[in-house]
Formats: C-alpha cells, sequence, structure tokens
C-alpha cells in the first residue's frame, strides 16, 4: 500500500468523522426550535398540538443520539486506521531493514566463529584492563604513596634472595 493510499483512506474517515459531527450540530439546531413550539403551544391551551410537538421533540433527541453514536464510531475507526497505517509503516520500515542487513551480510564475509572468539576475547581484556586502571585510580587517590618509586637498597634485608633459597638446597 502506498503512501497515497494510506493517506486517502485516512482522509475518507476523517470526513465520515467530521460529516458526522455535522449532523449532531444540525439536529440539535432542531431541539431547541421543537422545544419551543411545545411551549407555545401548551401557553395557546392546544394541549393536542403540543403533544404532537412533544413527539417530534423525542423523535429529535433519539436522532441526536443516533447521531452522536455515528460521531464516535466514525472517530473510533479514524483512530484505529491512523494506528494500522503506523503499524504498517514500520512492518514496511523493518522489512527493508531486514533486506538490507541481509544484503550487508551477504556482501560481507560473515564473521568466522574463530573471529566472534577473538573479537570476544578482546573485549573481555579491554574491560579487564578498564576494571584495572580504575582500581589503580582509586587506590592512588586514597595512597598518593603508591606513585612514589620504591628504592631497594632501603629495604631491610629480611627477605630471603634466590641466593639465599638456593642455599637451603644445597
Amino acid at each position: 500500500m502506498s503512501k497515497h493510499d494510506k493517506k486517502q483512506i485516512l482522509a475518507k474517515l476523517l470526513g465520515e468523522v467530521k460529516f458526522a459531527e455535522k449532523q449532531v450540530d444540525k439536529v440539535k439546531l432542531k431541539l431547541a426550535p421543537a422545544e419551543a413550539r411545545i411551549k407555545q403551544a401548551l401557553k395557546a391551551g392546544n394541549r393536542e398540538l403540543a403533544k404532537k410537538y412533544a413527539f417530534d421533540y423525542e423523535e429529535a433527541k433519539l436522532e441526536l443520539g443516533r447521531a452522536e453514536q455515528k460521531v464516535l464510531i466514525a472517530k473510533k475507526q479514524y483512530d484505529q486506521g491512523k494506528v494500522q497505517t503506523r503499524e504498517l509503516e514500520q512492518a514496511q520500515a523493518m522489512g527493508k531493514l531486514a533486506k538490507s542487513m541481509e544484503a550487508m551480510a551477504n556482501s560481507m564475509d560473515v564473521l568466522t566463529q574463530d573471529d566472534d572468539m577473538v573479537r570476544k576475547i578482546e573485549e573481555k581484556v579491554a574491560y579487564s584492563e578498564a576494571k584495572l586502571d580504575i582500581a589503580l585510580e582509586s587506590a592512588r587517590e586514597h595512597h598518593p604513596e603508591i606513585d612514589e618509586p620504591i628504592a631497594t637498597h632501603d629495604l631491610p634485608s629480611s627477605e630471603p634472595t634466590a641466593e639465599d633459597i638456593l642455599k637451603e638446597f644445597e
């Protein structure tokens, strides 16, 4: 369905709403004069004529109810038409997107399992490096002495060296 067709359908539905609203307005215009005729006939003492006008008045009220119902139905149909049009447009867009993605996948070499595994490992390594950097920054904030170089000649020699350990085994 083309964009033009969708607009045509929505325009027709909106036209039905406007027509129904005009019918309501037209019927409402009948009520006030009908009510006035009933009052005039009663004032004039003509009860039979007042009954006839009362019947016409009730008929106009029923017609108003039907016309208002038509407005509600027409508005509901118009709203449903808008929703369906939107959904159709979204489905068409998704279809086009799926076709483009399929074409891209076909034109490119599809990643092999090895390439995918390497990518995942690289992501995990990058993530771990980032966590390490954040932890190191946090530690430096709390312990600025971490950045100071360690002077190995100032350390006490209580730590055994590799030579000391080897001597134990000889």
